[in-house]
């Protein structure tokens, strides 16, 4: 391959890379007998391990759980306690701006001559493992949505209320992604108090996703800040 291709190719996946840093999520799954953190845009794709950085278990009391990471090279694995009932992760894809060219790099606006426009990108997510025995609560993200029954006792066509939080506030008006592992564009908007009620679809894995860009100014690094929040859980069997 002579330089051309290289470069052009090098160009190309820098700008997949940008996109995906403000489009995908990351959520709880099953592989190969272990849990995962799952990347992707409903598919699953692999991500540098470095970008999770937090990975923690908690008891349905909320007191810590245990959990053991289990970097690949291009994935984590993780194995969990049985008591562990949820599972939060953080993934950083961190600082992404445009060039006058319309190319997008990994790095602070401030860091790039002549950049258009740049953002500041995160991931959250809860997995919801077993039965909780009680009201799930809220674990601290900055954009998070909560399940306002235990979601483990539903079956697929029940249907699950929810409220979206962003900053410990409830965030009105914002489109809930009601299946994103299968159906990424059944999306239903939040009321003024941040709830929206949505049909378990899968008698299986169900991840709910929600995406909010907040823009900013007086930060010379970005334009923008991206958040994009899942919550997962398996639905009850018959």
């Amino acid at each position: 391959m002579n330089k051309l291709k290289l470069a052009a190719l090098s160009t190309l996946l820098a700008s997949s890379f940008a996109i995906q840093s403000q489009a995908h999520g990351i959520w709880v799954a099953d592989r190969h007998d272990n849990l995962a953190i799952v990347y992707g845009d409903g598919s699953d794709e692999g991500y540098k391990p470095e970008k999770v950085v937090s990975l923690s278990g908690k008891k349905a009391d909320m007191s810590a759980g245990e959990i053991t990471r289990n970097d690949q090279d291009d994935h984590i694995l993780f194995t969990a306690a049985d008591d562990t009932a949820y599972i939060t992760a953080e993934f950083v894809s961190g600082h992404w701006s445009q060039d006058k060219d319309e190319k997008w790099h990994n790095v602070p606006k401030d860091q790039l001559e002549g950049a258009l426009k740049g953002g500041y990108y995160v991931k959250y997510t809860t997995g919801i493992l077993k039965n909780l025995g009680a009201l799930p609560q809220l674990q601290n993200h900055t954009l998070e949505i909560l399940a306002l029954v235990d979601p483990t006792t539903l079956k697929m066509g029940d249907y699950l209320p929810v409220q979206v939080y962003f900053q410990g506030n409830p965030l009105a008006d914002a489109e809930l992604i009601a299946d994103y592992v299968t159906d990424r564009d059944n999306k239903l908007k939040t009321d003024s108090k941040g709830y929206v009620t949505i049909k378990v679809r899968n008698n299986g894995l169900n991840v709910l996703a929600i995406n909010h860009n907040q823009e900013v100014t007086g930060d010379p690094k970005a334009d923008k800040y991206g958040y994009f929040s899942t919550l997962s859980f398996v639905a009850a069997s018959d």
